[in-house]
């Protein structure tokens, strides 16, 4: 029974992980149409490097993006807002740094979405040609006074 049970955890370990990846606004969904979190979704590309790479530049991108774009949106709409309230002079510095951060944040953001498909592209491209994670190194027939038995090591 426990050879049996340990059989079948490998076999679905298997299947598991060879499942295509899906993209649907902008979150990663497994072949179920479970969304897959950054850690598992990471896990699935540790072993493909250069997809893993892609990978992070798409969560860096997505990251600076963000921060640009809040900040820069947040220094313009304080700025006008402090303009309106009290008697200051309205185009400030904050103005200026607040534009320039929130175009910078454009450029940025629009590269994104490509690193994400070609990562999940190239996964899902290297999944369908048998390339799978888990890989069998080496298999040896042993016996003993018990009986005989595969051993494998991967």
């Amino acid at each position: 029974m426990k050879t049996i049970t340990v059989a079948v955890l490998l076999l679905l370990s298997i299947a598991t992980s060879a499942q295509q990846l899906r993209i649907k606004k902008g979150e990663i969904y497994n072949a179920n149409l479970e969304k897959l979190d950054t850690r598992q979704v990471r896990f699935l590309l540790a072993k493909h490097p250069d997809l893993l790479k892609k990978y992070d530049a798409y969560r860096n991108k997505s990251t600076f993006g963000g921060i640009f774009l809040g900040a820069g949106v947040g220094l313009l709409a304080t700025d006008l807002a402090l303009g309106l309230m009290t008697d200051t002079q309205y185009p400030t510095v904050a103005t200026y740094i607040g534009g320039a951060m929130t175009v910078a944040s454009i450029p940025i953001l629009m590269g994104r979405k490509n690193k994400l498909e070609t990562a999940i592209e190239g996964y899902n491209k290297q999944i369908a040609n048998g390339d799978s994670s888990f890989e069998i190194d080496q298999i040896n027939f042993v016996a003993n006074q018990n009986g005989a038995g595969i051993q494998l090591t991967f």
